[in-house]
């Protein structure tokens, strides 16, 4: 965040989706980052920003899912949103382009396999960030 733009550019969005991985480190990273945009940009209301959204990425399925719903009453209790959706961990995610065709999973530019896209829940998150966006 202290890189140059850093602050210029969140503040500019309409909306902030912000991935979080049941990993120590990484949670304390990430709600720190997303307290402090929420107290500095959104509770104060200097900047465009209109709402900040956590959600749950590259979670194992075999962990306890009240594990994330503990985690999620934290959330709450610092003012933050966490999605219902949770994108699961996939090793299909790191795979590009073969030269034998296929799926293609990493494209910006290609749309996911139809079976892929439900099998990992992208299509329930779709809607539910357009939901989020429809209703604030």
């Amino acid at each position: 965040m202290s890189s140059d733009g850093v602050i210029a550019a969140i503040s500019a969005l309409d909306y902030l989706f912000v991935p979080i991985k049941a990993d120590r480190l990484v949670l304390e990273s990430t709600l720190n980052f997303a307290t402090t945009i929420n107290d500095r940009l959104i509770k104060t209301g200097v900047s465009a920003l209109k709402g900040l959204h956590l959600f749950w990425n590259m979670v194992d399925r075999r962990e306890r899912t009240t594990l994330y719903d503990v985690y999620q009453q934290g959330f709450s209790l610092l003012g933050l949103d966490c999605l219902k959706t949770r994108i699961p961990v996939r090793s299909n995610f790191t795979k590009d382009l073969s030269a034998m065709g296929g799926p293609v999973y990493r494209s910006t530019l290609f749309s996911p396999d139809a079976a892929f896209t439900k099998e990992c829940g992208f299509d329930t998150f779709m809607d539910e960030i357009i939901s989020v966006l429809k209703t604030e």
